[in-house]
């Protein structure tokens, strides 16, 4: 079952944007629009050997105003100052995002864009990206990587991390050999830990990681600071709440980066059945199975001994203080969205969501906790600013407290809005104190 996604927040971990007045904002997005035909015209945006230039939407979040840089077939977006403007209908979802909507398909973005020219230009080339990589044919899957939320996921990660950023301050040679060695180390060890976890992982990072690596290629941004790749990680480590749904957004660039400077055009003729770590292993000839003879779970306690004190020493402590923090946050959604009393919501293949997804909160069996997001389906729009559930993507749920007025079409709590498409209304549940969306008959 195929669903359309939408990420908010993809662009470059900790980045600010500069909020504009509002008359100043046309004027400011025929500037984006001049700058996408620039940056789509240089050397480093034909690396997919594809224009990255095509229908592009510019959208206030507040206002919902568009501008974008051609008609629609609906009439609501009318000309003005060289490109088009109009509001977009509640239906569509607003994110940073490809979508399709009025028969084109378009490359959304939200403004304001970042202040900083090549942290705009990096998140523009990410989402453009987007829009042609079912012609690369590369697809979108969106998998949640459960894993990177525990304790020992997030220690084989954060060490292969800290590997990655090692060999990038080193150049093409034997230093760098070792260091990329230990990254492969690190992440085979946590496929063999998690069985799932490569299938997962691959998925997400030739998705979100190559769209990440297109930004930062296209911008230069890494090239002119060859510090930068290492504090996003750094800056990653510290506030992402969970690496479930948000890794790919760094060890994309670093791989890509990696690859680059050993092998120009790596990524020409790549398909999804490519992988990083063997696109790593085959240009750089490293050992296509990193792990030692002997007891392997000897040498991989070694291993960490000693990665731990080059890379990092405080890894291990940290990542048992979160572990204590994530089981007492485990046991309040559990008690919030599974034991307590809840709103059920059935999921549609029309289901369109935005989320951010540097917060999502994997519940095992029980799915993921979205802290916010926005959704639309046949049955209406779900606004949630704190904590929804999904399951299997065919069931949400949202906290429904006890005094909630069910009879109106806009329904709120301190937690979420929900406007019911017409033909709809709310139900009792399976529990006593659930409840449900169900059509009316």
């Amino acid at each position: 079952m195929k669903y359309s996604l939408l990420f908010l927040l993809v662009g470059v971990p900790g980045m600010r944007a500069a909020a504009q007045p509002p008359d100043s904002m046309l004027t400011r997005v025929q500037g984006y629009f001049e700058l996408i035909r620039t940056v789509c015209a240089t050397p480093q945006a034909k690396l997919w050997n594809k224009d990255l230039d095509g229908p592009v939407l510019f959208v206030e979040p507040a206002t919902r105003k568009a501008y974008a840089n051609r008609p629609d077939t609906t009439g609501i977006l009318r000309a003005a100052g060289g490109i088009y403007t109009g509001v977009l209908p509640l239906t569509v979802s607003i994110a940073n995002t490809a979508t399709t909507w009025a028969g084109v398909k378009w490359t959304m973005m939200l403004l304001p864009l970042p202040a900083d020219k090549d942290r705009a230009v990096t998140l523009m080339a990410h989402e453009l990206f987007h829009r042609v990589q079912d012609e690369l044919g590369l697809p979108t899957k969106s998998p949640v990587c459960d894993h990177l939320n525990t304790k020992e996921g997030r220690i084989y990660f954060r060490l292969e991390l800290e590997a990655l950023k090692a060999a990038l301050r080193q150049p093409v040679g034997r230093e760098r050999q070792h260091h990329l060695q230990q990254a492969i180390l690190f992440r085979q060890w946590r496929y063999r830990l998690f069985p799932p976890a490569q299938a997962l992982e691959e998925a997400l990072e030739f998705n979100e990681g190559l769209a990440e690596f297109t930004g930062v290629y296209v911008s230069g941004i890494a090239r002119k600071d060859t510090g930068y790749l290492s504090a996003i990680v750094d800056n990653a480590t510290t506030s992402y709440p969970s690496f479930a749904r948000s890794f790919a957004y760094l060890t994309g660039p670093l791989y890509g980066m990696l690859l680059s400077q050993k092998q120009a055009d790596w990524q020409r003729g790549i398909t999804a059945k490519d992988n990083f770590p063997d696109l790593l292993i085959k240009n750089y000839q490293l050992q296509a199975s990193a792990a030692q003879s002997g007891d392997p779970q000897q040498t991989m306690q070694l291993a960490v001994t000693k990665a731990t004190r080059e890379y990092r020493p405080s890894i291990l402590q940290e990542e048992e203080v979160r572990e204590q923090q994530r089981i007492a946050k485990q046991a309040v959604y559990m008690a919030k969205l599974v034991q307590g009393p809840v709103l059920e919501l059935k999921l549609s293949k029309s289901m369109r969501f935005s989320f951010n997804p540097n917060t999502l909160f994997p519940l095992g069996e029980e799915g993921t906790v979205y802290p916010t997001m926005t959704l639309t389906d046949d049955w209406g729009r779900l606004v949630v600013t704190g904590d929804a559930r999904m399951k299997d993507w065919r069931l949400l749920y949202v906290a429904m407290p006890a005094n909630t007025n069910k009879d109106s079409k806009v329904i709120k709590t301190a937690e979420w809005e929900l406007t019911l498409a017409d033909g709809w209304h709310i139900a009792p549940g399976k529990k006593a104190g659930d409840q449900m969306i169900t059509k009316t008959q």
